[in-house]
């Protein structure tokens, strides 16, 4: 017998808000896959965007590569690991995936620092348009990332979600005592008119052998009457 259905006053929404899950599972891994993209395909505009101050070497070439799998890796788990089923809802699995991540952003936020140097990262009047595009598309993650390691927007409902859990298992066990007793009560019920049946049956086959035999006596008393007619006309 399978298990019955959680009551939907037990059913829980997701912890994960709306907007994290947006930033994370769609934004980010897009961004990611475009550096990839960007970092084995076009090397030298990657390095144009984030080191300027560094001219472009084919030498450099495998540690662009070595960046494209790190990018990859990071879309991976942003795309798939954070949207799996048993997983897409599981704060513990979002925080080391975020706190891993974030720990190559801020290598990498500190990389843009050494690039252009730290007045000029921190003072968005001195950006030019790829500056921009390069620091905010890196530094909003970022930033998101410490917001959910920190518990900004997230409700603690962890106690609050095993009483849930508890009690929506205490109403599925009683639930399945009453469908357990309710199939028993059945079967007993179903038992019994299959006895009263075989009992009614073998009262009916009683009848019928007792006319029968009632007949056949009637039969052979007839029979005898006719034989001793018989005897005295011969008589």
């Amino acid at each position: 017998m399978s298990a019955p259905p959680i009551p939907r006053a037990y059913r829980l929404t997701s912890p994960i808000p709306r907007a994290y899950r947006l930033l994370f599972t769609t934004f980010e891994p897009l961004l990611a896959t475009g550096g990839a993209i960007q970092a084995f395909f076009y090397p030298e505009a990657l390095v144009s965007s984030t080191v300027p101050t560094v001219p472009y070497s084919p030498s450099l070439t495998p540690l662009f590569t070595q960046m494209t799998g790190a990018w990859l890796m990071l879309s991976f788990h942003d795309f798939v690991t954070l949207r799996s089923d048993g997983l897409k809802d599981d704060v513990r699995v979002w925080r080391h995936t975020l706190a891993a991540s974030a720990i190559s952003d801020a290598f990498y936020t500190a990389s843009l620092i050494q690039s252009i140097g730290p007045a000029r990262f921190f003072d968005p009047r001195r950006w030019d348009v790829v500056n921009a595009v390069t620091v905010i598309t890196t530094v909003v993650p970022f930033l998101g990332k410490l917001c959910f390691l920190a518990g900004v927007g997230l409700s603690k409902t962890g106690p609050v979600r095993k009483q849930s859990e508890k009690k929506a298992q205490a109403e599925r066990k009683a639930l399945s005592e009453r469908q357990g007793q309710s199939e028993k009560k059945a079967l007993a019920e179903k038992q019994e008119q299959i006895e009263k049946k075989e009992q009614d049956e073998k009262r009916e086959h009683s009848e019928r052998e007792e006319q029968g035999e009632k007949k056949e006596r009637g039969e052979r008393r007839k029979q005898g009457e006719r034989r001793r007619r018989s005897e005295k006309k011969k008589q």
